[in-house]
């Protein structure tokens, strides 16, 4: 459960809505939600600390629009993108809220979303290149893009003196580079 994804669903319902109340009910919850968790974060709280705030000051939100929820549910047509956005958050709601037995997890998975986007965008666009070895090249040259891969190179030359490239070398072997064109020096 994310709770991000149900904040895209709810906007996308007050989007298209009519209702544009009902979305916007659902939306007020969930900003409270993360402003709480924002609020808590800047106080950097010892873990168990943290968690006991968070509990206390946004359990009664997540229960407020629980009952919202299910009245809802009764009310909309699941159809509807309201009725969709009502039926995700309430099947994913143990999920939802599971992050506040744990200081070090969020009401999201941004984070985790944000990192591995390279490379779910990446493996769509692996799939269009027409050469036998053209998507090998593709790969490691889009993961050279992406990552700047030449400046941790130039930062192992650096920081270990790496005049004969041995680390580089090893990198390159790690990453099925050799005997590929050499990408590193472009």
């Amino acid at each position: 459960g994310c709770l991000a994804h149900a904040k895209r669903k709810f906007n996308q319902a007050a989007v298209v809505s009519k209702k544009k109340g009902k979305a916007e009910e659902a939306l007020i919850y969930i900003r409270k939600i993360y402003r709480i968790e924002k609020e808590l974060r800047e106080k950097a709280l010892e873990d168990q600390d943290f968690v006991i705030q968070r509990r206390k000051q946004v359990i009664s939100v997540w229960q407020a629009f629980h009952k919202w929820l299910r009245i809802m549910e009764q009310t909309v047509p699941p159809g509807s993108k309201l009725g969709q956005a009502v039926s995700y958050t309430l099947n994913e709601y143990q999920k939802l809220v599971r992050y506040m037995k744990y200081a070090c997890l969020t009401p999201d998975n941004n984070i985790a979303e944000n990192a591995i986007r390279p490379f779910v965008i990446g493996r769509k666009n692996w799939l269009f290149c027409d050469t036998p070895m053209g998507d090998q090249y593709f790969i490691h040259a889009q993961m050279y893009e992406d990552w700047g891969y030449t400046k941790l190179f130039e930062r192992i030359n650096h920081e270990f003196d790496d005049e004969k490239g041995h680390a580089t070398k090893l990198i390159q072997r790690m990453l099925f580079l050799e005997g590929q064109p050499d990408m590193v020096t472009r």
